[in-house]
């Protein structure tokens, strides 16, 4: 009875939250707020981004900042009285960086808060402390409305393209002013439970992990441990591994390298250690792999301090390894970066046969990874490689300022469209949850508080709109406009984006029966015209949806 009584009780309070809150409706499209009364996302705010008990926003279910289609998002803004200001503003900024809604609080004070949204969209929140008008703290947090990519990421590209993520889980246990490694209500197995979840959701097939064993002492046993939980988390939620390998144990290294102040785990290891690491990893995790990368950006001192030809003689032990333990396996070198662009050339001639696949790295915006996909072209046609596959194992984009999450999530979308119409296998994005905040060392499309910042909403309506077609052709791409077609079924998707970020207004004509546009975030709407539709691109790839097409062209 007194349990009964007590859950009645629970009930009435959550009920009577949910009546108190403060109501705010989304939509795609809204108009920006006049006289914001806070800093912009490109201004200067003191202590952005740290974490602090006095100011905070915390969601209904702890840490859970997605939602469905048609689910409210309801969280709670609190400004603890040692937060040093009198009163502060809660802002809902959309994707393209628009405030288009406010609550104020007062200093101490909480607001429960219910949004409302209509279709799709990710949301950014800045909670601004302030003393008088003078801002002393913003708390950014964001969050998604989106449905599950679970059931269209294994159509998502087919045979064609794969997209996937790089992901270090190892990172959970770290920690800086920003925050924990993991929350401080979860463990680290529930830590890493929450972001492959969200990975998986989002439609991700491949995720880039590793180095995944420890090795102390040659007379002791292999550490797999950390290993075994990160893989079996992932492998549970169907992803497929980049399984990286690498070798960073100060023992291993070569007599000649014995001297060398700096981290030892750049240079070369001996033989027959790394023969027997590289086998006990493979007999354990390539089952789940969906290829097996070996090593880091050999190209690059900052990962590789022995010369170009120690790394031939490491990669030739390594694969030779590999074979043994798993014939079958796809291989693929450690992405170049081009930093020692004489390496990346050694590096590709003396390796030609090795490897199956050859892989790049690029960062930036997508002139970027046209030039390195460029200089890849160029360094294996110089090697004598016919049918070179390329493989994208590390892109991103650093938001470094919070403005720059728009950036962020439009060049993520572009490139992987880039990359898919380029013909590379796969392309994986940097990284799935970052823990540095938006000032520093930050590329993911989850943050540290598992928050999806505008890149998840994009890259889940990217994968949710293209889930079962196919590449079919450039239509344009210059420095104005790039415009690809993919085909599902005798349905038309033409992909528009800008790359200078310049918008530009495109007319697309085709012969189709219906036309609908959809925008960055996977919302639909019906075009004017099917046969002669007006549109325009922006740095965000729109996607014009053509129902019956048989002929498509960008109108000059």
């Amino acid at each position: 009875m007194r349990a009964l009584l007590l859950t009645a009780i629970v009930v009435r309070l959550a009920a009577c939250l949910v009546a108190d809150a403060h109501e705010i409706s989304l939509k795609p499209g809204m108009p920006a707020l006049t006289n914001v009364g806070v800093p912009l996302l490109w201004q200067d705010v003191p202590n952005a981004d740290k974490a602090h008990a006095e100011a905070r926003i915390t969601p209904e279910k702890p840490y859970r900042w997605v939602s469905d289609l048609g689910e409210p998002f309801r969280a709670t803004a609190v400004v603890g009285a040692k937060a040093g200001g009198d009163s502060a503003v809660l802002t809902v900024w959309d994707w393209n960086r628009t405030p288009i809604a406010q609550v104020k609080l007062t200093a101490p004070g909480e607001e429960a808060l219910s949004f409302t949204v209509t279709g799709r969209g990710t949301y950014l929140l800045t909670l601004d402390v302030l003393a008088g008008a003078k801002p002393i703290w913003r708390l950014p947090r964001s969050f998604s409305v989106c449905p599950s990519n679970l059931q269209r990421r294994e159509t998502f590209g087919g045979d064609q393209f794969f997209l996937g993520t790089c992901s270090y889980p190892d990172r959970q246990n770290w920690g800086n002013d920003y925050g924990p490694g993991h929350p401080p209500q979860f463990t680290e197995q529930q830590s890493r439970e929450l972001e492959a979840d969200l990975v998986a959701r989002l439609g991700m097939q491949v995720v880039r992990i590793g180095p995944l064993g420890y090795w102390y002492d040659e007379a002791k046993p292999i550490d797999f441990e950390l290993g075994d939980a990160c893989v079996q988390t992932l492998a549970a939620r169907g992803l497929k591994l980049d399984l990286q390998l690498g070798t960073g144990f100060e023992w291993m290294i070569l007599d000649k390298y014995r001297a060398v102040k700096d981290p030892k785990w750049r240079y070369p290891p001996r033989e027959e250690p790394l023969r027997r690491f590289t086998r006990a990893s493979v007999e354990r995790y390539a089952k789940y792999a969906s290829f097996i990368e070996v090593w880091n950006e050999p190209d690059n001192r900052d990962f590789w301090r022995g010369t170009p030809q120690e790394f031939v003689a490491y990669l030739r032990a390594t694969v030779s390894e590999i074979r043994k333990a798993a014939p079958n396996a796809v291989i693929a070198n450690g992405g170049y970066c081009f930093i020692e662009p004489t390496w990346t050339g050694i590096i590709a001639r003396e390796i030609k046969g090795l490897t199956d696949w050859q892989a790049y790295h690029s960062h930036g915006e997508v002139p970027i990874t046209a030039n390195a996909l460029g200089t890849m072209r160029a360094v294996h046609a110089a090697a004598g490689y016919d049918h070179p596959v390329f493989v994208n194992t590390e892109m991103g984009y650093m938001a470094w300022r919070l403005d720059f999450e728009r950036e962020m999530a439009a060049t993520a979308a572009q490139k992987a469209l880039y990359c898919w119409a380029h013909g590379n296998r796969g392309a994986l994005l940097y990284c799935s949850r970052e823990y540095g905040g938006p000032r520093g060392n930050d590329y993911g499309f989850l943050d540290y508080t598992f928050c999806p910042r505008f890149m998840y909403g994009a890259i889940a309506a990217l994968v949710d709109g293209y889930a079962g077609a196919r590449f079919s052709r450039i239509l344009r791409e210059d420095r104005d406009l790039h415009a690809y077609e993919f085909v599902a079924g005798d349905r038309r998707l033409i992909a528009l984006f800008a790359p200078e970020n310049r918008d530009l207004a495109v007319a697309v004509k085709s012969d189709a029966r219906k036309a609908q546009i959809v925008d960055a975030m996977g919302n639909a709407s019906p075009a004017a015209s099917a046969q002669d539709s007006k549109m325009t691109a922006t740095v965000y790839p729109t996607t014009l949806l053509l129902d019956g097409a048989t002929k498509v062209e960008i109108a000059p």
